[in-house]
């Protein structure tokens, strides 16, 4: 019996010296791969709300559209996800419907809510769109996002906006020379 204890013993360092050798090519490898996550893009869209700040009457139902614009003809955009504010006051949301699936440019939209106070001033709605599609399908220029059907709480100006800081606006998608 004597004998056999030292072959196990060596059978454990030899099993934790392999360990030992395979952990930092394995650490190495997965390090080198390239990430795939598209990353935020700054600078090259604009977000646009239509109409602006309309004048409502009580019970009058109307549709904002919600759309992103792409500045850089070399971004291309794969997603959004943005928060829009409007005046608590004189509108409620009826219905959200995201520009996705079917002949739309956006294939998915995960997220299309309305929560409660954004402030003492507003409430939000938040939309999510994705374009589930290769790196050569994916395009710039504008795309619709939303249309929100609103209805006016009582009458005058309304204001529907995006953060003050833009700090709730996301777009993502391939840059300039395949950077993300």
């Amino acid at each position: 019996m004597k004998t056999l204890l030292p072959r196990k013993n060596n059978i454990i360092i030899m099993a934790l010296l392999a360990l030992l050798l395979i952990l930092p090519i394995i650490l190495y490898l997965t390090r080198r791969r390239q990430e795939i996550q598209p990353r935020a893009l700054t600078g090259n869209v604009k977000f646009h709300l239509s109409p602006l700040n309309p004048n409502v009457t009580r019970d009058q139902e109307f549709d904002e559209v919600i759309s992103v614009e792409v500045t850089n003809e070399n971004v291309k955009i794969s997603g959004a996800d943005l928060v829009v504010l409007y005046d608590k006051t004189k509108l409620e949301v009826v219905s959200i419907t995201p520009h996705a699936g079917g002949s739309n440019y956006f294939t998915d939209a995960p997220i299309a809510t309305h929560s409660g106070d954004f402030n003492n001033e507003f409430k939000s709605l938040r939309v999510s769109v994705v374009a589930k599609k290769t790196s050569n399908e994916l395009v710039g220029g504008t795309k619709a996002i939303a249309t929100v059907r609103f209805r006016g709480l009582s009458d005058g100006s309304a204001v529907i906006k995006f953060s003050d800081d833009n700090s709730q606006l996301m777009v993502v998608g391939i840059g300039p020379t395949g950077t993300q």
